[in-house]
């Protein structure tokens, strides 16, 4: 589904990945890494509002903004991710693994 100005949804991941966290964003490309769950959740959002807000405002087209994908190596991590702490999860049933995943759909917004 290609997300337009009246309309869309976004897939975000959080996980963690080498003892840092990482954020993908996977329509808008958004990519965020940080220390912390909580901080790279927030950049993610805060920057996803800030560019649907732009969207809305803008007598410009700027739906390809929301319609872009990632650098290929974290679209990777974004569809791997999911199978690979799956996978380490089998190994070490006892270990922690962080996954976050979410849906957004966007509504149009006045």
């Amino acid at each position: 589904m290609k997300n337009t100005k009246e309309k869309g949804v976004l897939h975000f991941r959080i996980f963690k990945w080498n003892g840092r966290y990482l954020g993908i964003c996977r329509e808008t490309g958004f990519v965020e890494e940080a220390e912390t769950f909580d901080v790279v959740k927030k950049k993610l959002i805060s920057g996803t509002e800030a560019l649907l807000g732009a969207l809305h405002k803008s007598k410009q087209n700027l739906e390809p903004s929301v319609n872009t994908t990632p650098p290929f190596r974290y679209l990777l991590y974004f569809y791997l991710a999911p199978v690979l702490i799956f996978i380490e999860s089998l190994r070490d049933p006892a270990g922690e693994y962080n996954f976050f995943e979410q849906t957004i759909r966007c509504p149009r917004v006045s």
